[in-house]
């Protein structure tokens, strides 16, 4: 019994010694990912960025047998798919200047745990480098771990291993996970506030009221200046990046007096943030800052907007031009000209309305194109959305008699002189340009079309003196929208209208018509 028990104690020390042994291998996690970025997206994924490394984490909920991990592991599977930051399988290799990409597909014997690599080697045009490898992995679960690594210019093997076996003794370092909307943010040791917030486009990668922020931070000058090298020049390469000034510019980043290369892109100019601008201006700095090594990339579309504004924005924040500090002198070297009022960044605003109303189908037989006026209250909800509340007035022309149905009686009557309505809707602002929008807008309200028939006064227990017919209404429609001085608009607004009289009260027949169409001026502040 006594040579049993000395067995199981051997056997449990040597088990424990091999593990250390493991362990020792692998180093301080916070030490490790020193540096790291980290996002998780809705759909589960984690993504990671630091010394020049992207790295994205997919738990895959499979037993780790061989079969699931080469199954998983397949080559060129739907899993590219989440390789955001490199060129989809189906895209065309010479739109972003790569001349050649080989692919490989075997085990690495360097980790100690069931694993399939996928490598993809890009070549570009400039002789730069960018390698990706797919790492399919078994979890100390005994589930599969789907990660995706990429980095350009030298890849450090060692370096790589240390970070698998990291997350697989120690598991995702979520420690270094911020949310996607930033109130705040480190930047190499600085917090920085922000109001309103910024979104994260990727680790690393910050979007705040049309400036885009990205950096990394390296363990010596070289490899920071390796990584604005290739950022520089790949976006050179690609197709569609047509250059119109190309300079180099002293500014003063962190503190620090440095040389920036500064690029105006002509752009195609749509979407949110180019509000229909067709430059983007961006800046490319290699930097020692707080005893790091950076590389940073800035860049703004080429708008110039007020104090106020600006004050919101990040760039002014971490750069300027030497020689200048002021806010607004990052704007306007680039292109001369006085400064213009940031249309897009609406808050709380007024809107009149006035028109024609035009009936359709069975509608116009008893009312005829009709003005109308009205106003609303607009609400900013975010930064493309905004609330309406409003009411109108219709002032009905050509008024014609129709039936209206009572329980007992049948009465010949017309709509009186007004009509009126109130509701609620949403709409999407569209910038493409400083000044001129494009909305889209829906919304529902209660409307009502009163007849010139007085209630007998026996039977008048309500307000209303008069018959009518009130009903719901929903409306669909556009504005198109130019900025004048001092934040007022003008515009053109045409409107779709859906009034179904017939839907409460069994006053009038669906013949009576639903549909109307509208069009109008409108004017705001």
């Amino acid at each position: 019994m006594y040579r049993y028990l000395v067995l199981l104690l051997g056997c449990i020390y040597c088990f424990d010694s091999k593990s250390q042994d493991k362990l020792n291998d692998i180093p301080d996690q916070t030490q490790l990912f020193s540096d790291f970025h980290g996002l998780v997206y809705p759909s589960g994924y984690y993504v990671f960025e630091g010394k020049g490394y992207s790295i994205m984490l997919l738990p895959v909920k499979k037993q780790a047998t061989a079969h699931n991990i080469d199954s998983v592991a397949k080559p060129y599977s739907d899993a590219y798919r989440y390789m955001w930051w490199l060129p989809g399988e189906k895209a065309s290799l010479k739109t972003v200047g790569i001349k050649e990409r080989t692919r490989s597909n075997y085990r690495d014997s360097s980790l100690p745990l069931p694993n399939k690599v996928n490598r993809s080697v890009s070549y570009f045009k400039n002789e730069m480098t960018q390698e990706q490898r797919r790492y399919v992995l078994r979890t100390r679960t005994d589930e599969i771990l789907d990660v995706f690594i990429t980095k350009a210019n030298q890849w450090d093997s060692a370096f790589v291993r240390k970070l698998l076996l990291s997350i697989y003794y120690d598991g995702i370092p979520t420690n270094l996970v911020t949310p996607l909307q930033a109130l705040k943010f480190d930047f190499i040791g600085r917090e920085i506030a922000l109001y309103p917030p910024g979104d994260w486009s990727e680790p690393h990668n910050l979007r705040v009221q049309g400036d885009q922020l990205n950096w990394s931070i390296h363990n010596s000058f070289e490899e920071a200046a390796a990584e604005t090298k290739f950022q520089l020049q790949t976006t050179l390469l690609k197709r569609d990046a047509k250059v119109l000034r190309h300079d180099t510019i002293a500014v003063v980043f962190e503190g620090t007096p440095v040389q920036a290369t500064r690029i105006v892109f002509k752009v195609p100019g749509v979407g949110y943030e180019a509000r229909g601008q067709r430059e983007l201006v961006a800046y490319y700095i290699t930097a020692p800052v707080r005893g790091k090594f950076v590389h940073c990339v800035l860049s703004h579309y080429n708008y110039e907007v007020t104090d106020e504004a600006l004050s919101k924005r990040v760039i002014p924040k971490i750069m300027f031009l030497q020689g200048d500090s002021s806010h607004t002198a990052l704007y306007n070297k680039v292109k001369s000209g006085p400064l213009k009022q940031d249309y897009w960044n609406e808050g709380t605003g007024v809107q009149g309305i006035a028109g024609v109303w035009q009936p359709m189908g069975g509608l116009s037989n008893v009312i005829g194109t009709s003005p109308f006026l009205g106003g609303s209250l607009n609400i900013r909800l975010s930064k493309q959305y905004r609330l309406d509340i409003g009411a109108n007035l219709i002032i009905p022309i050509n008024r014609r008699e129709f039936n209206y149905k009572l329980p007992d009686t049948v009465l010949l009557v017309k709509s009186s002189s007004v009509s009126p309505s109130i509701g609620i809707g949403v709409t999407h602002a569209n910038g493409i340009s400083n000044k001129w929008f494009f909305d889209q807008s829906i919304g529902f309200g209660i409307t009502a079309l009163q007849t010139d028939e007085k209630k007998p006064k026996n039977n008048n227990n309500d307000n209303d003196n008069y018959y009518n017919l009130t009903t719901t209404y929903f409306t669909a429609g556009f504005n198109v929208r130019k900025f004048l001085k001092k934040g007022y608009y003008i515009g053109l607004n045409v409107s779709y209208n859906y009034t179904p009289y017939h839907w409460f009260g069994d006053h009038v027949s669906k013949s009576f018509g639903s549909h109307n169409v509208s069009a109008a001026l409108i004017f705001g502040h």
